[in-house]
């Protein structure tokens, strides 16, 4: 089971979304991590088939995607940052649609197993016949995930998956994910580190439509090593701190303020183990958002 990427650009008019991505993925998880605005959704709605990029390939198994037509919709799960629910639909009637759009051929009790598994997946079983207007963020989140694992998809893409959920929710997803993940190369991009840092197989790091890192979460915190400072100042002097270095976290003490320093200066400070959070900021230059 192979994906590749094969120098991926997307121009829009006076701006490059992506310029020359490529990577090769086989089965696992694989975080695609990034602030917003770094190329994350462009790229994976062209590996969705969804855009057209402006040069470059996306190969499954070394043959072009846009040459395997439904063969590669087969294969496909896709959840959109925004997925489209029908609201006034029940959670089971709009899995039948989703099976029909797709082009599912199963007998009628073949189809209502397949629903009913998906929804046991996502713990949705017992509103299946709710409708969706009734549901909360973090259910129509997980109805998303069911009706892209429909088709047993090899390719699973999840774009920000977990946006605007509670911490409680944000968990449920992530068991959920960790679940149906094997055999399959499953994408999730995301610009909160906790969503990926103990699932993801690797991490792809994208940043102003590059890919500037690639690496199991454990080896890019490792490279963090003697980059990461604690460094005690006065409250008066914190404010100061935050403009001339990164600072990563903030305590405040009976007479000091403990600052967390990320970067190749620690201005005095004690060297601290790193976490993938120290990898966000010190790759992206801003903090990393957290549950």
């Amino acid at each position: 089971m192979e994906l590749s990427v094969e120098n991926l650009v997307k121009q829009y008019s006076g701006h490059r979304a992506l310029d020359g991505v490529s990577f090769t993925l086989n089965e696992g998880v694989y975080g695609l991590l990034g602030p917003n605005g770094a190329g994350k959704t462009t790229l994976i709605n062209i590996i969705a088939g969804i855009l057209l990029p402006t040069s470059g390939a996306v190969n499954w198994e070394k043959a072009d995607i846009g040459n395997l037509d439904w063969r590669y919709r087969e294969i496909l799960g896709f959840q959109p940052q925004t997925p489209t629910l029908y609201k006034t639909f029940r959670a089971d009637e709009f899995l039948y649609y989703m099976a029909a759009v797709k082009g599912m051929n199963l007998s009628k009790k073949e189809l209502r197993m397949t629903v009913d598994k998906v929804l046991d997946i996502v713990n949705l079983r017992q509103d299946a016949h709710r409708k969706i207007r009734e549901f909360s963020g973090g259910m129509r989140q997980r109805l998303g995930i069911a009706q892209a694992l429909l088709n047993e998809p090899k390719l699973l893409l999840l774009d920000e998956p977990t946006a605007g959920l509670d911490p409680q929710e944000r968990i449920r997803l992530r068991n959920v994910i960790a679940t149906v993940a094997l055999n399959k190369i499953v994408i999730w991009t995301t610009h909160i580190v906790s969503d990926i840092e103990y699932m993801a197989k690797e991490i792809l790091m994208l940043k102003n439509g590059r890919l500037i890192a690639r690496d199991t979460p454990a080896a890019l915190v490792d490279k963090m090593q003697g980059k990461v400072f604690s460094l005690s100042v006065s409250p008066q002097e914190a404010a100061v701190w935050q403009t001339r270095t990164l600072v990563g976290n903030i305590r405040k003490r009976d007479a000091d303020v403990l600052l967390r320093i990320v970067g190749d200066n620690g201005f005095g400070g004690i060297t601290v183990p790193p976490n993938l959070e120290d990898v966000y900021l010190y790759y992206f230059q801003e903090i990393a958002e957290e549950e």
